[in-house]
């Protein structure tokens, strides 16, 4: 940037520290293009509104720019955009960048994104003598939580009301809401939300430590008029049970056992360390590597024999070589390489 801005200068003559000794020319950078124009900078772009066909439209195109301002509607159906398969990551972020930022403003999801960047609670005594290795990206929600699309472990608890966790404690964000009656949003990491629902005899069992408290929280909140989502992380088979069942609007978990109802869901894993991935995919330079030689985020990590659905679409996974798979047959697959 120094150097082009040194050329430019001498190009024109420019003197001075504020090269505004000679005849002044107005100058302003391109964002889009990344160099120095000549002229006053021109009105800010607005974006069109984004909707599922605009955004399918711009992920197909070299014509989308981060620095456009966004409009202030989008349609909700916006975010069932299907992206191409091996659509750059700068592009895919850049395409929907007004679309998440509007439902993310117009939702209390921002809110509670932004209350899970802070952080959670000191680690309690007894975690850290259950818990000996911690996930090294617990709290990790990639470089820009906002803007960042790519799916991974703790991308439900970035955005949920409640979040327990064994390690780490426990957040409520903005327990005056909670009056309200929409929809209360609850990630349980190594807490099962069967648990987490019973009485406080039955809970006082178990060693919750400094989770206790947002679990009653959690538990005098939801009513038959006041619906749950729950999002389980713990490698083991999981059911909805009572009472919880009786509160359920969707259970995610990582594995679903045959007997779960229909509003039970295997939950999207993803990739560890999202913060690593998003600085390789979304550089510049990434972008001009050959294709071969690129990777390819196998977002699904329990691919063995005790996960038949996700070893089925391994095998079939398999027949391609060129995609550089990390994953083996029955092997359970941690973090992507």
């Amino acid at each position: 940037t120094v150097q082009r801005l040194k050329a430019f200068c001498a190009k024109h003559g420019f003197e001075g520290p504020c090269a505004g000794i000679s005849d002044y020319k107005a100058v302003h950078w391109d964002l889009d293009n990344d160099m120095i124009k000549e002229g006053p900078l021109p009105p800010k772009r607005v974006s069109e509104e984004p909707t599922k066909m605009t955004i399918e439209a711009c992920l197909t195109s070299d014509a989308c720019s981060p620095f456009t301002a966004c409009p202030s509607k989008a349609s909700r159906d916006c975010l069932r955009a299907s992206v191409p398969f091996r659509t750059p990551l700068r592009r895919i972020s850049c395409c929907f960048r007004c679309c998440t930022q509007h439902w993310l403003d117009t939702t209390r999801l921002g809110r509670n994104l932004d209350a899970a960047g802070a952080g959670m609670l000191q680690i309690s005594e007894s975690a850290s003598v259950r818990y000996s290795k911690p996930n090294p990206d617990s709290g990790d929600f990639g470089l820009a939580p906002r803007t960042n699309v790519l799916a991974h472990p703790h991308m439900f608890a970035a955005v949920a009301d409640v979040h327990v966790h064994p390690m780490t404690g426990c957040r409520v964000v903005d327990e005056k809401d909670f009056e309200a009656s929409y929809t209360l949003l609850a990630a349980l990491y190594h807490v099962d939300p069967n648990i987490a629902l019973r009485s406080d005899a039955s809970l006082m069992s178990f060693d919750l430590g400094n989770q206790y408290k947002c679990l009653k929280k959690l538990r005098a909140s939801v009513s038959k008029q006041r619906r749950l989502v729950t999002d389980y992380f713990m490698p083991v088979r999981w059911a909805p049970e009572s009472p919880l069942q009786h509160y359920l609007a969707l259970g995610l978990a990582n594995n679903v056992k045959e007997s779960a109802n229909a509003n039970t869901r295997e939950r999207v894993i993803g990739v560890r360390g999202p913060s690593l991935w998003q600085a390789a995919l979304e550089h510049p330079a990434y972008d001009q590597l050959p294709t071969d030689d690129r990777l390819l985020l196998c977002c699904c990590m329990n691919i063995d024999e005790k996960h038949p659905l996700r070893l089925e679409h391994y095998l079939i996974l398999n027949k391609h070589p060129e995609f550089a798979c990390a994953a083996r047959e029955k092997k359970h697959l941690g973090e992507p390489i």
